[in-house]
């Protein structure tokens, strides 16, 4: 086509809308950090909390997810620390923020605290209508060291002494007191080694302890705002199934999606 004159309005405003780059743009691990299939849901929007330290002195980037279908997504590749030639995707968990077929439009890291804790962030995510934010991590929802290390999150870590799992930004020389390993999900300090727990929820550096949760379930924080149903009925808001901007995933012609 040498002549964008002789083109349609349809199919200007389509090359408008998927501009392509002049050469491709490689995965910076070789692979995707995250694949999903499935004709129902697809990624809309991703936010990433960069280089998260663990208590070995390894750093990890925790990706946040967003999709058509409500949930948001909290992901890493378990082998970021040790080389950039393949990918071991963990799902740390998957939250269900908001109603089903809700579309996540936006998502943003925020705070930290005065500090600039990491482990002190909060998520907002944001829909047509409707803001929510909260804490990038749940870490109290493990009960015992087996299941805190499955986690495979680099915010959460077993506290020895007190017998818990805390959330923290860690340092190397922190690895004695608190009990982590985002590579594995499983450490050989804790009863039975963490083996057993990490199969339960989905076996070591695959799902980690990801499960789909309720916005309410783990009282995930506050509601920000909320539009009102009749001022956005006046404003002539938009169709809340429109695909959302910034679209993180990349849709085949097939039901699959990546980042």
């Amino acid at each position: 086509m040498n002549d964008t004159k002789t083109l349609s309005d349809q199919n200007i405003n389509f090359i408008k809308k998927h501009s392509l780059m002049d050469d491709t743009v490689p995965p910076f691990f070789g692979a995707p950090v995250v694949i999903r299939t499935g004709p129902s849901s697809r990624f809309t929007v991703i936010a990433v909390d960069p280089q998260v330290r663990t208590t070995s002195g390894d750093a990890y980037d925790v990706v946040f997810i967003g999709t058509t279908s409500g949930r948001v997504l909290k992901a890493l590749n378990a082998r970021a620390a040790e080389d950039r030639a393949g990918v071991r995707t963990v799902v740390v968990e998957e939250l269900q923020v908001f109603p089903k077929g809700t579309v996540v439009k936006d998502l943003k890291v925020m705070g930290g605290g005065r500090e600039g804790r990491k482990s002190l962030a909060q998520l907002a995510a944001m829909s047509l209508r409707e803001v929510r934010s909260f804490p990038v991590q749940r870490c109290d929802r493990a009960a015992t060291c087996a299941e805190c290390v499955a986690l495979q999150d680099p915010y959460c870590a077993w506290e020895v002494r007190s017998a818990r799992c805390s959330s923290g930004d860690w340092t190397k020389n922190m690895a004695g007191a608190f009990l982590q390993s985002v590579a594995t999900g499983a450490h050989s300090k804790c009863p039975g080694g963490g083996a057993a727990a990490a199969e339960k929820f989905g076996g070591p550096a695959v799902q980690g302890f990801s499960s789909v949760h309720k916005f309410s379930d783990y009282k995930l924080g506050q509601v920000v705002n909320v539009v009102d149903e009749r001022v956005f009925a006046a404003g002539g808001g938009g169709d809340e199934d429109e695909e959302g901007a910034g679209s993180a995933g990349q849709e085949h012609d097939g039901p699959g999606v990546k980042v």
